[in-house]
């Protein structure tokens, strides 16, 4: 029986830097632009309220999400979980084409 090749020289290994990359700055666009459309859209005196109830419930979900990913992954699988939730992602984040935010243009 051949060996197997080492982790290390996988392709699909190699390609993570560069795949993490490419995530970081697309989530790091991501953020500066819904923060600026947040900023635009909401008076000067009630930014700092929007932004701490914006955070609120994106840090409060957060958790809840790993531990409802830890249930799956326990009940269906790892592997399972991860093609759902990528799936589930790719959709939310599709799901942007059918709201109002494509026709914004002006700010003011």
């Amino acid at each position: 029986m051949p060996p197997s090749p080492s982790p290390s020289s996988s392709p699909r290994r190699a390609a993570l830097p560069a795949l993490f990359i490419v995530i970081g700055a697309i989530a790091t666009a991501g953020n500066v632009a819904q923060m600026t459309l947040r900023q635009s859209l909401s008076p000067a005196s009630l930014q700092g309220r929007m932004s701490s109830v914006f955070r609120s419930f994106f840090w409060g979900a957060w958790p809840l999400g790993n531990l409802l990913g830890g249930v799956l992954a326990a009940g269906i699988g790892a592997t399972t979980t991860l093609r759902l939730t990528a799936l589930l992602g790719a959709i939310a984040s599709m799901s942007i084409v059918f709201t109002p935010l494509w026709r914004v243009r002006d700010f003011s």
